[in-house]
């Protein structure tokens, strides 16, 4: 629901700031909603929230994340890895 609204709020064009996850922390990461259904299977970030989750549980990758740098790490497509149930 979090990611949802972040979301809904970033395309109604109020990106400029305005909405921020009122928290003592600099980002908060998130999963159980996956980026697949804004069809990407890379994170995503809205405003001050990263969404780590890219499907691994359906057809996307698994995905890590150096929170210090940004920088990520992904899996092939889990449906290359796996023929069971794809």
């Amino acid at each position: 629901m979090l990611w949802s609204e972040a979301m809904d709020y970033r395309e109604i064009g109020n990106g400029n700031g305005g909405f921020r996850m009122e928290t003592p922390f600099k980002e908060i990461y998130i999963g159980h909603t996956p980026t697949t259904n804004w069809g990407s299977d890379h994170p995503m970030r809205a405003f001050n929230i990263v969404n780590m989750d890219t499907g691994a549980g359906g057809t996307g990758r698994l995905s890590i994340i150096d929170i210090d740098t940004g920088e990520y790490w992904q899996s092939d497509p889990i449906s290359l890895l796996y023929s069971v149930g794809f």
